[in-house]
């Protein structure tokens, strides 16, 4: 069941986003920390922002995965005014992926950004994560802009 999130749902929210901080640290072990990426107080702070959605996935009292995304109203004398969901953090259990839960709350976030009249959704995924890339591809995000870096 996707749903958005509670308080009490933090330690399932951190099982999840401490997996996905470790993959990221895995790979890029010059730019990631193994640490907790989320403490209490900044869930709460979150929790209490208006401006912050918090959807978890919810089966048999487990947390499945959640999805942490914001509404922001963007544009310049170069760009046209735009109003975006921005996907900050998706992340599912390893043990749950592939059930389609992914899926569901892309779907759910999808949902509000057309309710709230968002003309998009927009996230940043890592080239080293092919699992990641191809699941949002194959759910029909498209590349935008590609970032690059040259170590010294």
């Amino acid at each position: 069941m996707i749903r958005k999130a509670k308080l009490n749902d933090f330690k399932g929210v951190l099982n999840a986003f401490r997996e996905a901080q470790d993959l990221h640290a895995m790979n890029e072990p010059n730019i990631f920390k193994f640490v907790d990426p989320i403490d209490f107080k900044t869930f709460k702070e979150m929790f209490n922002n208006k401006d912050i959605i918090i959807l978890v996935s919810e089966n048999e009292l487990i947390i499945e995965g959640f999805l942490i995304a914001t509404i922001k109203e963007i544009g310049s004398n170069l760009t046209l005014d735009r109003k975006l969901m921005i996907i900050e953090n998706l992340a599912v259990l390893k043990s749950r992926q592939r059930q389609h839960i992914g899926k569901f709350l892309i779907n759910e976030i999808k949902r509000i950004a057309d309710r709230e009249k968002c003309d998009g959704l927009i996230l940043n995924v890592w080239c080293f994560n092919d699992n990641a890339r191809s699941f949002y591809k194959h759910l029909g995000f498209k590349e935008k802009s590609i970032k690059m870096e040259l170590e010294i």
